[in-house]
C-alpha cells in the first residue's frame, strides 16, 4: 500500500471534467472571481505526480511509503502575474464601460470607442448592422443582394449611391459573384478608415474604372493623406498640361508611387574591376599535361 499525491495539481486533463485546480484557473482567465486575495496553495505538475506513482509501482521498496510531490508555493495574485506574461493580452480582463445615451449606446475600452449603436427604444425593435454580416456575406456572396442588413444600411445611409454605382460596374466586368465579393472587401475597409474616405475612394476609381477593392483603398488613402499621389503631365509640343481637374480620374498604382518617391541615390555604382583576375587563365608549362 503506498499513497503520493499533492496539492494543487496542474497540468493538461484527460477529460472535460476540469476539477477543482483547474477550474481555478479557468476562473482566472474568464475574470469570474470577484476578489483576488493573496492566499498561497503548493502547486505540481500533474504529470510529475504521474510518474511519482509509475516510479513507486514499480519500485518494491515504495511499499507502504507516502509521496508527496510539490514544485513550490504560488499565491493567486502570482497565479494570476503568471498567467498574463505567459498569455500576454488574452488573459487579461478587458474593463468596457457602457454608456446609454437618449439616442444611442456606447461602448469604451479605456478611451477608444469599440461599438456604437443605435438605441431602439421599441419594443421588440431590431436593428442589423451590415458591417456584422460581412464575413458571412463573404462566404455567400448570393445572399447580400437580398440581405436585411443591407437595406437597412441604404436607409440609415451608410450605404451611398456610390456604393451602388460601384458595385454595378464591378460586377458588370467581373461578374456578379466576384463584383459582389469585391464590394464586400471594400466595406471591410471601413473597420479601419473613414467612412467618408471609403465613399471618396469609390467615387474616383469608378471615374478612373479600377474596380478592384486595392484600388478603392488606394484612392481612400489618397484622400486620408491629403495629397495626390498622380504627377502632373510633362508639357509636349502639340498637347497642353492637364488641368489637376481632369487628372483627378486617374490612379496610381501603389508600386509606382514608391518608385517615383525614392531617395536619390548617392550610393557609387558597383565595379566589376577585382573580378578580371578570374578571368585570366595563366598559360601551362611544357611539362603540365592536357586537362590538369
Amino acid at each position: 500500500m503506498l499513497q503520493a499525491s499533492g496539492r494543487g495539481l496542474l497540468g493538461p486533463a484527460l477529460g472535460p471534467d476540469d476539477g477543482t485546480s483547474l477550474a481555478l484557473i479557468a476562473n482566472l482567465l474568464r475574470g469570474k472571481l470577484p476578489l483576488l486575495p493573496c492566499a498561497w496553495a503548493g502547486v505540481v505538475d500533474v504529470r510529475d505526480i504521474a510518474d511519482i506513482h509509475i516510479g513507486a509501482m514499480t519500485n518494491d521498496s515504495a511499499a507502504g511509503q507516502r509521496f508527496l510531490g510539490t514544485a513550490g508555493l504560488m499565491s493567486l495574485p502570482g497565479m494570476a502575474a503568471t498567467l498574463k506574461q505567459g498569455l500576454g493580452v488574452e488573459a487579461r480582463r478587458r474593463q468596457l464601460r457602457v454608456l446609454l445615451h437618449a439616442n444611442d449606446l456606447v461602448v469604451y475600452d479605456g478611451c477608444s470607442v469599440v461599438a456604437h449603436h443605435e438605441w431602439l427604444s421599441g419594443r421588440g425593435e431590431s436593428r442589423l448592422v451590415l458591417d456584422h454580416c460581412l464575413e458571412a456575406l463573404l462566404r455567400k456572396t448570393g445572399a447580400f443582394s437580398g440581405a436585411n442588413a443591407l437595406e437597412q444600411a441604404k436607409a440609415a445611409g451608410k450605404f451611398t449611391p456610390v456604393h451602388e454605382a460601384w458595385w454595378t460596374a464591378a460586377s458588370a466586368a467581373h461578374g456578379e459573384a466576384a463584383g459582389t465579393r469585391a464590394l464586400i472587401e471594400v466595406l471591410l475597409l471601413g473597420r479601419h478608415m473613414e467612412h467618408e474616405h471609403v465613399v471618396a475612394g469609390l467615387a474616383a476609381a469608378h471615374r478612373a474604372g479600377a474596380l478592384t477593392a486595392d484600388a478603392v483603398a488606394l484612392e481612400a488613402r489618397k484622400v486620408a493623406e491629403g495629397e495626390s499621389f498622380t504627377e502632373p503631365a510633362k508639357p509636349t509640343r502639340g498637347r497642353s498640361v492637364q488641368s489637376q481637374e481632369e487628372t483627378d480620374g486617374t490612379v496610381t498604382f501603389l508600386s509606382d508611387w514608391k518608385l517615383s518617391h525614392l531617395a536619390p541615390g548617392t550610393r557609387p555604382l558597383p565595379s566589376v574591376a577585382h573580378y578580371d583576375q578570374l578571368l585570366q587563365r595563366h598559360g601551362r608549362t611544357a611539362g603540365e599535361k592536357e586537362g590538369s
